[in-house]
């Protein structure tokens, strides 16, 4: 409600893997993990990330606007 994420990071099931190993694709199935894991890996491989101000709670769409500037995609293989 005030903009606040320290991450949210999302990965896959392996389509192919899956396939092989049970003979179907997963649909729709994602995993997150706890925001203090994103913490640590921006840490680890010195990213610096911004420390949240404090601010008045913001409006849905507002809210909406701010995170989707701010989403990105990140593959690690």
């Amino acid at each position: 409600m005030y903009g606040h994420v320290v991450g949210v990071v999302v990965s896959r099931l392996s389509d192919r893997y899956l396939l092989t190993s049970s003979g179907s694709i997963p649909q729709n199935v994602n995993f997150a993990i706890r925001g203090e894991f994103g913490s640590a890996f921006a840490r680890i491989n010195m990213i610096d990330l911004p420390v949240p101000v404090p601010t008045d709670p913001l409006s849905g769409v507002d809210l909406a606007k701010r995170l989707q500037a701010a989403t990105v995609r990140l593959d690690c293989y």
